[in-house]
């Protein structure tokens, strides 16, 4: 239905992925230009849902992305790291919000968030499927 839904615990669709995006950003967004604390708090509750929630948080890794099973098990191919590419969207939601100083963007969420990312990019830099889309041709 193309709507962010932060109560469904598996995500089979990287559709999903930038529905979130869209809606941390449009939400930040409306935040601006409205100033209701309603849409500034949609954003830390999706960003929350994604990141944060020990019960629903992505782990910072995209290892079984675009899975292929088969014989050798179940393993995440180097095309999808590319199902991230709208993590600029979140981000730039984010930054909003902090730099708006957002009453719901918490020093805690923002420090929880930026641990996500670090560890996001640790695994971004070192995992042998991500290695093999950065040498991947163009």
């Amino acid at each position: 239905d193309g709507q962010f839904n932060p109560d469904v615990r598996t995500v089979d669709d990287i559709g999903e992925f930038e529905d979130l995006a869209n809606a941390v950003l449009y939400n930040a967004l409306a935040w601006v230009v409205n100033g209701s604390s309603v849409y500034s708090a949609n954003a830390v509750k999706f960003v929350n849902t994604w990141f944060l929630d020990a019960d629903t948080y992505m782990k910072p890794n995209l290892a079984y992305a675009q899975m292929q099973r088969g014989p050798t098990g179940q393993n995440g191919t180097h095309t999808g790291i590319l199902d991230l590419k709208c993590m600029a969207k979140v981000i730039s939601g984010v930054l909003i919000l902090r730099e708006g100083n957002a009453a719901e963007w918490t020093d805690d969420i923002d420090s929880s968030l930026v641990s996500w990312v670090n560890e996001y990019i640790s695994w971004l830099t070192t995992a042998s499927i991500a290695l093999e889309e950065k040498a991947a041709a163009k």
